[in-house]
């Protein structure tokens, strides 16, 4: 066994014949057919060699995009090998060095691993192994160790997840602060779109827009699919999120959550905030039964754009740092 033999497994499908061989060969536990939703994975051990091999759906490339549903139940999903982590070797490990055929062993001093991957950064070396895959190795130099390292199938970005564009999903309880979230990017030529696609126009309705999204960014929003704007992928990081207060130069808050803006727009901001505290179901029925007009969706779009134009200012100001 060496390292370059157990690389070649990553991104293949679980029943993949190459990859049932490897694990019967080597006495592994055998993978599993598919993994479900609410689970992070599924790793299988090498335990002699504390070798992880990890099993998933959840890939954010295109390459593995959209997950596949065999039952079509949205719950069981067909597995890939993501990744392999490869972490310290027990003392009595019996492999030989040719074993580490593509990055130092995680017994190697420092200097073989900044000589592999070049400068460490913040206790990781990175390194791009391939096209398809990134190495990743988590150093302590405290205690002058690795503690793994890991070959990961590479990653886009993931803005806005395929469930915020099913119709079918209850637990969304503002569709159209997603939809229009787009029409805006769209009406900014923000989206890395063509210019035939930008010259159709995009009418600002729910139903038109979810269309537009499954034709042209296959149901979900992935920093790839965005032009190289600045303080655009931030902005949109931001604005999906209710954790951060943010606050103007008088200490005054400003409203950056996408979902409040919709309520703003759509004249429900300070009632659904009332019915919160009183009875969220309620709240929540309010956010489902709240819906765009002409004029309260051109409201939301230039809250998006007063929002984007002073976010710089506002990330920067020392009161939200």
């Amino acid at each position: 066994m060496k390292q370059t033999e157990i690389i070649e497994l990553i991104g293949l499908l679980s029943t993949d014949v190459k990859l049932l061989a490897f694990f019967e060969k080597y006495g592994l536990k055998k993978p599993p057919k598919t993994v479900n939703s609410n689970s992070c994975g599924i790793a299988i051990r090498h335990k002699d060699y504390q070798i992880d091999f990890d099993f998933d759906y959840d890939i954010i490339n295109e390459a593995f995009y959209p997950p596949v549903s065999p039952k079509n139940n949205d719950y069981y999903f067909i597995a890939y090998l993501k990744a392999v982590y490869f972490y310290l070797p027990k003392k009595n490990d019996t492999r030989t060095n040719d074993f580490w055929d593509i990055t130092p062993n995680p017994k190697g001093e420092f200097e073989q691993f900044e000589n592999y991957f070049g400068k460490i950064d913040n206790g990781y070396f990175k390194k791009t192994y391939s096209e398809l895959i990134n190495i990743v190795a988590q150093y302590e130099i405290k205690k002058n160790k690795c503690e793994y390292v890991s070959f990961i199938i590479k990653q886009e970005r993931e803005i806005i997840s395929s469930d915020f564009f099913d119709q079918n999903n209850e637990y969304n309880l503002w569709p159209e602060a997603y939809t229009f979230l787009i029409k805006w990017l769209f009406d900014n030529r923000f989206l890395n779109i063509s210019d035939k696609i930008y010259n159709h126009g995009l009418e600002p309705s729910h139903q038109v827009i979810l269309e537009f999204v499954q034709s042209n960014l296959k149901n979900k929003l992935w920093q790839n699919q965005l032009k190289e704007v600045p303080n655009l992928y931030q902005f949109l990081n931001a604005i999906r999120s209710n954790n951060k207060i943010w606050k103007d130069e008088n200490k005054d808050q400003v409203v950056f959550y996408q979902n409040n803006l919709f309520l703003i727009a759509t004249g429900n901001f300070e009632q659904y905030n009332k019915l919160f505290y009183e009875d969220i179901d309620k709240a929540d029925e309010l956010c489902k039964s709240a819906r765009f007009t002409p004029e309260t969706a051109q409201i939301y779009l230039n809250l998006l754009t007063d929002r984007f134009a002073i976010f710089p200012i506002i990330r920067d100001l020392k009161i939200n740092n």
